[in-house]
């Protein structure tokens, strides 16, 4: 598995604007022609993954002092999914933020839910590769979602500094436990 760097020059933007569409629902996703100029501004690490052609991407908002990463979008073809690739790419991730904690959302395990085998394929994907469930919620965007994380124990604070950082209109996140269901940990 090789990454290359998804910069304004990036040459396969068809190729990533196509998957972008393909696999996050409207409501989930960056519009592709905003993609790289919205990754600009805020900062973030986006990634192409290759096996000889360009199979998924990934996008990332990191901050090394603080020792954690967002994984806000991460997206494997269609065509190369179950074949070992996400799994590659997510340690090749994982060797580029070697110093920080990532930190991704999913959708929450919610029985009742019309794509409750997904959610168990999903989670059990991203348990097979070194993540574990935290416990916590995530809101923002009309959105519910799971926290998991590789390395330990989630890092709430430095979690919360990271995304407190992100400047979009509407964006107002909020973190709660899972278990109590209680609002924010602030």
């Amino acid at each position: 598995m090789e990454l290359i760097k998804i910069t304004q020059g990036f040459t396969e933007k068809e190729k990533l604007y196509a998957l972008n569409d393909e696999a996050f629902p409207k409501e989930e996703r960056i519009p592709s022609d905003k993609l790289l100029a919205l990754l600009h501004e805020l900062g973030c690490d986006a990634w192409a993954f290759y096996e000889g052609v360009f199979v998924g991407f990934a996008v990332l908002l990191s901050d090394r002092a603080l020792q954690v990463a967002y994984l806000s979008y991460f997206a494997i073809d269609g065509a190369y999914r179950s074949k070992g690739c996400g799994g590659a790419a997510l340690a090749k991730l994982s060797e580029v933020y070697e110093d920080c904690q990532i930190v991704l959302d999913m959708e929450r395990m919610d029985e009742t839910a019309e794509n409750y085998g997904q959610r168990l394929r999903r989670l059990a994907f991203y348990e097979r590769n070194g993540y574990r469930r935290a416990g916590v919620g995530f809101q923002y965007f009309k959105m519910d979602l799971e926290i998991m994380c590789n390395r330990g124990r989630f890092r709430e604070q430095e979690f919360r500094c990271l995304i407190d950082r992100i400047k979009l209109p509407g964006f107002v996140p909020r973190l709660y436990s899972l278990e109590s269901g209680k609002t924010d940990f602030r």
